[in-house]
């Protein structure tokens, strides 16, 4: 029997202009270029990245 070591992370972007606007963009290219993440977002993400790494947030 095999043993297996993975290890699997779920993570979710911050929140984005699309969030806000109720909308739903299931193609990452239109959602990426046309609706980014708002500020709150991406101090979300920031923090996010942070303690996966085990860096102290300034």
């Amino acid at each position: 029997m095999a043993i297996f070591k993975n290890t699997y992370l779920i993570m979710r972007h911050g929140e984005s202009e699309a969030n806000v606007a109720d909308l739903v963009v299931s193609n990452p290219d239109i959602g990426c270029a046309k609706y980014g993440l708002t500020p709150l977002g991406k101090s979300q993400a920031e923090k996010t990245a942070m303690a996966y790494s085990g860096e102290k947030s300034i």
